[in-house]
């Protein structure tokens, strides 16, 4: 559901308080319902929007959200790899995915998709996670926004994280996640040469 990628992310920054202006939301909504309307969702589908995003979201929730084992997998798959990408020491980042989704997720939502509940230490380093964004984002996110490197720096975590994504161990018969070749030599991603089907 687009809405995920536009009012769920949006709700998100706000739960971590990273301020969005009134403008840059309704921005953000129509740069999602623009990609909506190229994938061929009718515009009818679409949120006018935030308030609008926020009903249609909590309608579509109310009817639609179950406890599946597809979903239980994806978020697994999904923690696997964050967890899989933390740097040490690990017993304090390890968590870091689980407590970002009791953060921005309902409680019900998180047993519905199988992740584990948050031992007491958790808990607490979830208050100081929530203080110390909040914090940083109000004292130097208008600093860093526009600083020199900043890009750089998105740029090399951003390419550490495809490499990980790319040399995953996916079990089973399932063929490694690949990226287009020319994007691939591109960006110095190093991937496994792709599988032959069998004849």
């Amino acid at each position: 559901m687009i809405l995920t990628f536009s009012h769920v992310v949006l709700r998100g920054w706000r739960d971590l308080g990273i301020p969005v202006t009134a403008d840059e939301e309704k921005a953000y909504l129509h740069c999602w319902n623009v990609i909506g309307h190229v994938l061929g969702i009718e515009d009818r589908f679409l949120a006018r929007d935030p308030a609008d995003a926020r009903e249609l979201f909590e309608a579509i929730k109310r009817r639609r959200s179950a406890d599946t084992r597809d979903g239980r997998l994806l978020t697994r798959a999904l923690l696997d790899y964050i967890e899989g990408f933390s740097p040490a020491p690990q017993f304090v980042f390890r968590p870091i995915g689980r407590i970002l989704m009791y953060t921005l997720l309902a409680p019900e939502t998180c047993a519905q998709l199988g992740v584990r509940g948050l031992k007491w230490m958790e808990r607490i380093a979830r208050v100081g996670l929530l203080w110390l964004v909040r914090i940083v984002n109000g004292f130097y996110g208008p600093l860093f926004q526009d600083a020199p490197g900043t890009g750089g720096r998105a740029a090399l975590l951003a390419k550490a994280m495809l490499n990980e994504l790319v040399s995953v161990e996916r079990g089973g018969n399932r063929p490694p996640f690949r990226i287009p070749d020319r994007l691939a030599e591109q960006w110095r991603v190093a991937q496994a040469a792709p599988q032959r089907s069998p004849d």
